[in-house]
């Protein structure tokens, strides 16, 4: 049989016609796509895209790769009369997750679903990590002075009168900072003030066991009198022990106090943010907030309650670059290193339940897709099934039929 009578036998009968060549398949094949392609497009309208696994359309977002096609019988609109697709093209969109593109656009962007579940474990092993983290730096020093980690250190600690009543406390903390932190640092020098200032050395010394221990014992020997002087220990440790400043990386000044100084404000803000603008140098500030009321024989010239008197000193810290570390009796009240993990660790949560929603919709839409897809099989084996023919009933005899 030649192939003219197949061709004109398939037409005679309303089929289609075939023929295989292992030459001509590959072209055949790109020629039927083509023309399946121009159909869809004059049906559907123009405007529209369909779609089709494994081929790439646009968006108003962009262009994104589809891996199967989304479909929601709940939302049908048309039908490809060629495949048994349905489309529905605001539903790609729905299916992707949005993100902020380097330039501030929004994207959608298509996740593997393995891949959210990998990228969820991660997140999980960061929380865990950042919470240790937290504990590490809630005890030892770490609770009191927050982590010392620059080179070059000068500490000044509040010796005014109403801390009279919790020397043994600062002894305790200093005791702690010198036995856990100043061992791997390259100077440093304690300066304690009340309305006079009193200086262990009267320069910076590294920490070897003898000067710690010489430390040590100056701290012992600490007693609490007059008020906060603040500005001047601040000018004494900025022009004595840290005069070559600007020649040195990774120094800073730690201060332990326990109410409002002597001056302004604003004017401890201005002298810190000038003298430390252009060099590696930062004050950080320990708050040690304590119940005691003033003393009536010694009224410090400035009062302030405990929430005012840490929003003044928070204001220090940030006119100088440094850190805000805010500590009591029973724990640590306020840490700008605590902070800043808690707020990576809002931000993991977050983005966990984003994948969690992301995840969610994929299913809810690959369940769609495949119920869908059920549908066209037995809407299809229906129209393909024979109709069942009924048995003829069983009749009586008429009277006529009986004669």
């Amino acid at each position: 049989i030649m192939q003219a009578d197949l061709k004109r036998m398939a037409e005679e009968v309303g089929g289609r016609y075939h023929c295989y060549s292992t030459k001509r398949e590959v072209g055949n094949i790109v020629t039927y796509i083509s023309g399946v392609n121009r159909m869809s497009a004059d049906w559907v309208g123009e405007g529209q895209t369909p779609t089709y696994p494994g081929t790439a359309i646009r968006t108003t977002s962009g262009q994104v790769k589809v891996k199967q096609p989304v479909v929601s019988p709940a939302l049908l609109e048309d039908q490809d009369p060629l495949n048994g697709f349905f489309f529905f093209f605001s539903s790609f969109q729905k299916a992707m997750t949005q993100f902020e593109w380097y330039d501030g656009t929004v994207k959608n962007v298509h996740i593997d679903p393995p891949i959210l579940y990998d990228y969820q474990r991660q997140l999980g092993r960061m929380v865990t990590l950042y919470e240790r983290r937290i504990d590490w730096l809630s005890t030892a020093s770490r609770r009191i002075w927050g982590p010392v980690c620059e080179k070059r250190v000068a500490i000044l600690i509040d010796a005014s009168k109403t801390n009279s009543t919790y020397i043994i406390h600062i002894q305790h903390c200093l005791h702690l900072l010198l036995e856990q932190q100043m061992a791997s640092k390259d100077l440093f020098n304690i300066i304690a003030f009340g309305s006079d200032i009193k200086a262990w050395q009267s320069e910076m010394v590294p920490p070897t066991v003898d000067n710690l221990q010489s430390a040590w014992r100056w701290v012992l020997t600490l007693r609490c009198e007059g008020t906060r002087n603040m500005m001047s220990v601040l000018r004494r440790a900025l022009e004595v022990d840290l005069k070559d400043k600007d020649n040195h990386e990774s120094q800073s000044i730690y201060l332990l106090t326990t109410g409002i100084p002597d001056q302004e404000m604003d004017v401890i803000c201005s002298y810190m943010s000038e003298v430390c603008a252009g060099c590696d140098l930062h004050l950080n500030i320990c708050l040690f907030s304590t119940d005691n009321s003033p003393l009536d024989e010694d009224i410090p010239p400035r009062y302030a309650s405990r929430n005012e008197t840490a929003l003044a000193f928070k204001e220090i810290a940030r006119a100088s670059g440094g850190r805000f570390h805010w500590f009591g009796e029973t724990g640590i009240y306020e840490s700008d290193d605590i902070r800043i993990i808690l707020s990576e660790i809002e931000n993991a949560i977050n983005y966990s339940h984003k994948v969690a929603l992301q995840k969610l919709l994929y299913f809810k839409i690959s369940a769609m897709f495949l119920m869908s897809e059920e549908g066209l099989m037995l809407e299809k084996q229906k129209k393909n099934k024979p109709l069942k023919l009924l048995s003829p009933k069983p009749t009586a005899l008429t009277l006529a039929r009986m004669v």
